[in-house]
């Protein structure tokens, strides 16, 4: 009996660590979503995309200074 006891107490901790480990990826992966369903998504991927290609402007207007260095 102790056999077996032990083998449920062993399964017991494995599922433990894997309801943990789910948990937390799935914290992870929603870090910054709640920003986009605050704003919207399609108002969030506008923003994104602006600061791309103001990065891009900034880029081309002060490259050549910066590349001096």
């Amino acid at each position: 009996m102790s056999g077996a006891t032990g083998t449920n107490a062993e399964s017991a901790r494995y599922v433990q660590f894997n309801a943990r480990t789910i948990g937390q990826e799935d914290r992870d992966t929603r870090t910054g979503e709640w920003i986009a369903q605050w704003i919207g998504y399609g108002p969030t991927f506008l923003r994104l995309g602006g600061f791309g290609l103001a990065s891009i402007a900034l880029w081309m207007m002060f490259g050549t200074a910066v590349k001096k260095y």
